[in-house]
């Protein structure tokens, strides 16, 4: 092979994954799809994230208020199914956690049906935050189905983060904290 066609070669094939991340990573599972069905192959965990960005709905932002005051505020948005299936979610959260300190409030928000289960799962993976019942489908006004889980950064009435929607097994090449780095300081 000549010298030039080897980096040609190169080339194509980074801009060929590269395209395959940016589709498959528009891809969101849905509600009702089967678990698994957008599953990303385990050496591309991180194209399975989402950006979501929008304004707090009234009673998401009142409860936040409540709970945070007028301070920016770490905003974890779950369903029930995320405590069962996300193998790597305590491990997320605490790394997170220990990455925004002691002084930025950290609320999980879940919907009544799961609370419970919510409070002994964060006491069992020692994940210290408040925890707000919401429907997480309530969290966001531009999004009437938000993907979890997600962590959202709260800054007034605003929130921007990323979710985690498609699931593989084990650990996650790109955890909440490393995707929100350049938002939590």
């Amino acid at each position: 092979m000549k010298r030039g066609a080897g980096w040609l070669l190169l080339a194509c094939m980074l801009g060929g994954a590269l395209a395959w991340r940016q589709t498959e990573s528009a891809r969101v599972r849905r509600p009702g799809t089967a678990a698994g069905q957008n599953a990303a192959p385990a050496g591309l965990s991180d194209s399975a994230s989402v950006w979501v960005n929008g304004r707090l709905t009234p009673a998401a932002d009142r409860g936040v208020r409540e709970i945070a005051s007028n301070a920016d505020a770490v905003l974890i948005v779950l369903r029930d199914r995320d405590r069962r299936v996300c193998e790597d979610l305590g491990r997320q959260l605490r790394e997170l956690l220990r990455q925004t300190g002691a002084g930025t409030p950290a609320i999980v928000l879940v919907d009544s049906a799961s609370a419970d289960a919510y409070r002994t799962y964060l006491h069992r993976e020692h994940v210290r935050a408040s925890l707000m019942v919401i429907a997480p489908d309530d969290v966001l006004t531009a999004h009437p189905w938000v993907p979890t889980p997600a962590v959202l950064i709260r800054h007034g009435g605003a929130a921007v983060g990323v979710a985690h929607p498609i699931r593989f097994p084990n650990l996650r090449l790109w955890s909440f904290a490393t995707e929100l780095k350049p938002l939590l300081h």
